[in-house]
């Protein structure tokens, strides 16, 4: 699994890499506690005075100051991301499935470790890349160039889903009113959307990858790497309202972007960058780089991360058309269901009124 990051609530940074999580304090600017998993860590997640850490095929909860361990969990195949909202965790695994754990208060942990407690709400045919639950929806980016908007309450109901991309999606953010999304991936582009529909696209070479995105303010901050041999990567800023460039960091000869996070006061963005397969965490703020911290822990990026997640398949010229047709195909599709319903509604009710006759 690829390293990762978050910004904790008080401000201060975890990091993991292979089996190891780490907990930076910005104060000092030094490590302040870190514990190695069984099998690698997949995700961290923050939950009031503890963390969720999800690692090989089990997620565990441990204390937050110390990474004591608390309890656990296992789960059917390995997590790709965890989205937590109050108590309730939505686990996606490489496997294309989302399941639902309830994660009950510290004095009653101990029932999460039954497997009843774990529903299984969402299923795909591809693996998912990334994860976000809003009030009313559960998105869900594919690496089958499409995000999954289904309901929150109704799992099983489709909403809609946003086409357009030509690889996998590899990051989706939505705004703080949840009004715009935001994605970005293997095909070189980041596309902004509203109501279901494409809004802007911003185009990159088609042999780059765009990852990492992340909204701080009114901007948009996303790493673009080349799937070429010795081409430099960048970290780049748009806009969010039309992703217009704002600033490009070219980063130095054999460094490359792995994931990022925004402030807690959304003023600035962390990235955790590779430098000779060792990690350093740099604060992005405006137009400026400050290295945080150097020699953070050995990196477990391998190089060819994103390649294997392409399809490296030529489109053909109608393949344009054929992302259209395959949309009035969702569209059909779900008014059939609309329909259906409509008509079984009166059945129903004159069912009701025989019944009472």
């Amino acid at each position: 699994m690829a390293p990762g990051l978050v910004v904790l609530k008080d401000g201060n940074v975890v990091v993991w890499s292979g089996s190891k999580v780490v907990k930076i304090d910005l104060n000092t600017k030094a490590i302040s506690t870190s514990k190695d998993f069984e099998g690698l860590v997949n995700d961290v997640i923050e939950l009031n005075e503890k963390f969720l850490v999800s690692h090989d095929k089990t997620v565990s909860i441990v204390k937050k100051l110390s990474l004591e361990f608390i309890a656990s969990f296992d789960v059917p195949r390995r997590p790709s991301k965890l989205c937590m909202v109050e108590r309730k965790c939505y686990i996606a695994d490489k496997s294309g499935d989302v399941y639902l754990v309830e994660i009950p208060d510290a004095e009653k942990l101990s029932i999460v470790t039954d497997p009843k407690t774990m529903k299984p709400v969402l299923g795909h045919i591809s693996l998912i890349m990334d994860t976000f639950v809003s009030d009313k929806f559960i998105y869900t980016a594919e690496q089958d160039e499409k995000i999954k908007v289904s309901s929150r309450k109704h799992p099983f109901i489709i909403d809609h889903y946003l086409l357009g991309h030509t690889e996998f999606v590899s990051k989706i953010v939505v705004d703080e009113n949840n009004s715009s999304l935001f994605s970005c991936g293997g095909d070189g582009t980041v596309r902004s959307w509203k109501n279901g529909k494409a809004e802007k696209v911003k185009e990159h070479d088609e042999e780059t990858v765009c990852h990492s995105l992340v909204l701080s303010n009114d901007r948009l901050q996303y790493a673009t790497v080349s799937f070429e041999e010795n081409k430099e990567s960048f970290i780049r800023t748009v806009f969010k309202r039309d992703l217009a460039d704002y600033h490009t960091w070219k980063l130095a000869s054999g460094s490359v972007p792995i994931a990022s996070t925004a402030k807690a006061n959304g003023d600035g963005v962390y990235w955790l960058i590779e430098n000779e397969k060792s990690l350093q965490l740099f604060l992005t703020k405006d137009k400026e780089q400050e290295l945080v911290l150097d020699n953070i822990a050995e990196s477990s990026w391998k190089e060819d991360h994103w390649k294997v997640l392409r399809k490296a398949m030529e489109k053909s010229d109608n393949y344009d058309a054929y992302l259209k047709l395959r949309e009035e195909g969702f569209k059909k599709a779900r008014g059939s269901r609309k329909n259906k319903r409509k008509i079984m509604e009166p059945v129903a009710d004159d069912a009701k009124k025989v019944a009472a006759t």
